[in-house]
C-alpha cells in the first residue's frame, strides 16, 4: 500500500444505477466510514455510522487474484441486529498485506428486508505515486537488531515522482527467477545514502525538521548525532511489534503527525545441519559467539519466517570468508520460497572450510499526505541474522 496512514483514503463511491444515492446516504453517514489495517496487514476494523437503527450487511473481495478473499468468492459480515447499534466496526481476517481490498455496504430500514437494500461500493485507498513529486524526501533507517532509526533528508538531483523514488528501493534483480547469485557483491552504499563529507551541513541540512519522535512500534525522542549535525538519531529501549509506528515532528515550526506500519522483521531462521539436526539460528550481533553449522556437499536449506507488512527491498543471504574481509557469494530470493536454498553450481564453488554467512532482509514504505506542507517520508528497515557455515566435504 502507497499511503500508510491508520484510515485509508475511499474513492468515490459506485451505486446501483436503478437507486438514487440520497436513498443510501438518508441511512449512511458516509464521511464515518474507515478501513484500518492491522500492523501485520492480514487484517483490519470497518467501521461506519449508520443515520439510525437499520440493518446491514457488508460483502468484501481482493481486488487481485493473488489476494483473500478472492474476487469471485466474496466474504461476508453481518452488521449487529440488536436494534440500537448504530456504530458499526466489522473485523476482516485472513488478507493478504498490500493486495487493497473492495467492499459492499448495504443497508435497509428494518421495516424492510435485504433485497430492498442500498448498496454503497468503496475500495481501499491506493493513491497514485506516479502523480506526486518531490524535490527531497526525510529518510528514516531504522536497524532492527540495534533497535536504531537514523533520520535525515536527502536532496534529489533533480524532482522525481514517488514512483521513480520506489523503483529505486526495489530489488535490482529479476524477481522472475526464483534464485539469483552472484559471485561478485555489488555496491554497498543504499540508494540516497548518507553523506560523510566535511561539506555534510551545506550539502543535506535538515531543511525544516526538527522535534522528531516516535511513538507506537517504538517510543524515543530523536537527537542530534553525536558526529553528524545534519542528522538524527534514536535508540529504543524496547519495541512493540503489534503497534503501528507513530510518528510525530515539527516542519518548519509547524507540527504534524502520521502513523506508519512497524517494520518488517525476521522472527525465525533454521536449518538442518550435516547430522540432520534442526539448528535455529537467532544471533544478530557479530559481538557474540557466533553459532556455526557443519553443511555437507549438498547445499543446506534455510526456513525463515517473517514478517513483512511493507514493501520488500532485499531478501538475501550473503556468504563471506571467515574473517568478513571478502564477499564470495550472494543469492537473493522472491518472498514467496519457503525454503531457501543455493544453487548447485554455487554451491559446489565454494571449498571446504569455514565462512561467515549472514540473512538479509530489509523493507520500506512511503508516507505522504494529499496538500501536506512537508514532504514525503522514505522509511527504511533492515534485519539480520549472523551465522557461520563449516562445509566439510
Amino acid at each position: 500500500m502507497s499511503n500508510l496512514s491508520a484510515a485509508c483514503k475511499m474513492l468515490p463511491h459506485s451505486i446501483r444505477s436503478e437507486l438514487k444515492s440520497q436513498e443510501v446516504f438518508g441511512l449512511l453517514d458516509d464521511s464515518s466510514i474507515r478501513f484500518a489495517r492491522s500492523p501485520s496487514g492480514t487484517s483490519g476494523d470497518l467501521s461506519f455510522t449508520l443515520k439510525g437503527t437499520h440493518s446491514c450487511r457488508v460483502e468484501y473481495w481482493a481486488e487481485d487474484p493473488n489476494g483473500r478473499p478472492a474476487p469471485t468468492a466474496p466474504m461476508t459480515l453481518n452488521c449487529p441486529n440488536d436494534g440500537q447499534t448504530t456504530a458499526i466496526k466489522l473485523t476482516a481476517d485472513g488478507l493478504v498485506a498490500g493486495i487493497p481490498l473492495t467492499f459492499r455496504i448495504t443497508v435497509w430500514p428494518k421495516t424492510l428486508n435485504a433485497l430492498s437494500g442500498f448498496p454503497l461500493e468503496f475500495r481501499e485507498g491506493v493513491q497514485n505515486l506516479d502523480k506526486v513529486q518531490a524535490g527531497f524526501l526525510v529518510i528514516a533507517r531504522y536497524v532492527a537488531p540495534r533497535q536504531s532509526n537514523e533520520i535525515y533528508s536527502y536532496q534529489l538531483a533533480k524532482t522525481a515522482t514517488l514512483s521513480e523514488v520506489k523503483a529505486k528501493m526495489s530489488a535490482t534483480y529479476d524477481q522472475d527467477e526464483a534464485t539469483q547469485c552472484s559471485e561478485t557483491a555489488p555496491p554497498s552504499d543504499p540508494p540516497f545514502p548518507r553523506l560523510s563529507s566535511a561539506e555534510d551541513a551545506q550539502k543535506r541540512p535538515l531543511h525544516g525538521l526538527s522535534e522528531v519522535s516516535t511513538d507506537g512500534f517504538g517510543r524515543a525522542m530523536a537527537t542530534q548525532h553525536p558526529f553528524f549535525s545534519t542528522r538524527l538519531v534514536q535508540f529504543y529501549e524496547g519495541i512493540e511489534r503489534q503497534q503501528n509506528w507513530v510518528w510525530k515532528f515539527k516542519w518548519e515550526g509547524a507540527p504534524a503527525s502520521f502513523e506508519s506500519f512497524p517494520p518488517g522483521y525476521i522472527a525465525n531462521l533454521s536449518t538442518i545441519d550435516a547430522e540432520n539436526k534442526t539448528v535455529v539460528l537467532r544471533n544478530r550481533a557479530l559481538s557474540n559467539v557466533i553459532p556455526s553449522v557443519d553443511v555437507g556437499a549438498k547445499s543446506f536449506r534455510l526456513t525463515p519466517s517473517i514478517l513483512y507488512p511493507t514493501e520488500i527491498s532485499r531478501y538475501e543471504l550473503v556468504i563471506k570468508t571467515a574473517d568478513a574481509s571478502r564477499t564470495v557469494l550472494r543469492c537473493q530470493y522472491t518472498i514467496d520460497q519457503e525454503t531457501l536454498v543455493i544453487p548447485d553450481d554455487h554451491y559446489q564453488k565454494l571449498a571446504a572450510g569455514e565462512y561467515l554467512a549472514t540473512f538479509v532482509f530489509e523493507t520500506n514504505q512511503i508516507h505522504f499526505k494529499d496538500g501536506a506542507a512537508y514532504p514525503p517520508w522514505l522509511i527504511t528497515a533492515q534485519d539480520w541474522i549472523h551465522f557461520k557455515i563449516n562445509k566439510k566435504m
